[in-house]
């Protein structure tokens, strides 16, 4: 399998959406490589992107300005008028989408660990856990089977682009 973003709806079962502005969506595909056959994750009202799969291959994470999966979505706006990007996951097994953020700020950039028990995000929320930093933009860290949030940088500045090592076990 090869996870994917895209802005084209002619590769499976969805409709050529545009969100509330006119543009047309970005979602996550999975293109199945012995079938040679592609399907959505995300059929959602703005664009998802940055997916990634979890070391045993049955979640996908993934950033979204989206409505619509499960869980709770509050869909606060940012300054350009859209949603906040949250972070969601695929479940392969269930087939449903669930979001792991639902901050007062956006959150981005999501990576697994080694063994997939953490996911590792860049996030603008404050709200994630008790001791929050002082700053927006922070590297924080969601422990899966928990489901508890670290914020792990409290810098000066924002922080971007995380990814584990592979030698971090």
């Amino acid at each position: 399998f090869i996870v994917f973003r895209t802005e084209s709806h002619n590769l499976g079962s969805l409709k050529n959406k545009l969100n509330p502005k006119g543009v047309r969506t970005s979602q996550i595909a999975e293109y199945d490589l012995t079938n040679q056959t592609t399907r959505y994750i995300s059929d959602g009202d703005f664009w998802s992107d940055f997916p990634e799969y979890s070391p045993d291959g049955n979640k996908i994470i993934f950033q979204t300005r989206s409505a619509g999966f499960k869980g709770k979505f509050t869909a606060r706006k940012n300054e350009w008028g859209d949603p906040e990007q949250q972070i969601a996951a695929w479940d392969r097994k269930t087939n449903v989408v669930t979001y792991i953020t639902d901050g007062d700020g956006e959150s981005s950039r999501p990576r697994y660990n080694h063994d997939g028990t953490k996911i590792i995000f860049v996030t603008g929320a404050l709200n994630l856990s008790a001791s929050p930093p002082n700053r927006r933009y922070q590297l924080a860290e969601y422990d899966v089977k928990n489901k508890k949030f670290t914020y792990l940088t409290n810098g000066d500045a924002g922080a971007a682009n995380p990814v584990y090592s592979p030698m971090e076990k």
